[in-house]
């Protein structure tokens, strides 16, 4: 705050000042710190429109109050956030893969299945780029319940070190339908 009281055009002051509100929203859970977090990301694009890195935590404070709030409008906007940043850098594997997550949060939300194959084509892209399997690609492939592709890509990230607990296998809502089969146990028994 007082960076851009002394340089009120300094957006990477804005933009850290958006970082730093963000995460402590994520700490207590507080809508309208993700809000104060939003509004410093606005400022900072407002004077550097091509800032990517901006844009894409924008998207993400986006999301995460979206999912506070369970608002499908604001997933929405996280997603254009997300789209800007990455047509300002095409290769921000992170953006594409928050975009996918965002999208397959909103799907929950509105039950709209013809968004699937973008949330799989977005993970597709961001692995590529990442050069990782993609625990988002087997999230992807659940909420279209292509079983095989879900289990080999689950396997992958297994193998790479990418895939997440096992108590937040058996709470991810993607992946519900598989949570009493003996392969997913198996996966999830550590």
């Amino acid at each position: 705050e007082a960076a851009v009281a002394i340089k009120p055009d300094k957006h990477e002051a804005l933009s850290n000042w958006g970082n730093a509100l963000a995460d402590l929203a994520e700490l207590q859970s507080d809508p309208k710190l993700y809000e104060q977090a939003c509004a410093k990301y606005e400022a900072a694009v407002a004077i550097k429109p091509d800032k990517h890195e901006a844009l894409s935590n924008w998207g993400t404070a986006l999301a995460n109050l979206a999912k506070l709030q369970s608002d499908p409008k604001l997933y929405e906007q996280a997603c254009a956030k997300y789209e800007a940043a990455v047509a300002i850098k095409p290769d921000m594997h992170e953006a594409l893969s928050n975009w996918g997550g965002a999208l397959a949060h909103l799907f929950h939300l509105n039950g709209d299945k013809s968004i699937l194959p973008e949330v799989e084509n977005l993970a597709i892209r961001a692995q590529k780029l990442s050069g990782k399997p993609s625990y988002n690609l087997a999230c992807a492939f659940a909420l279209q319940d292509k079983k095989a592709d879900c289990q080999a890509q689950l396997l992958k990230c297994k193998e790479a070190g990418t895939l997440p607990t096992s108590a937040h296998l058996k709470a991810d809502l993607d992946l519900k339908n598989y949570w009493d089969k003996d392969w997913f146990k198996l996966l999830t028994a550590q």
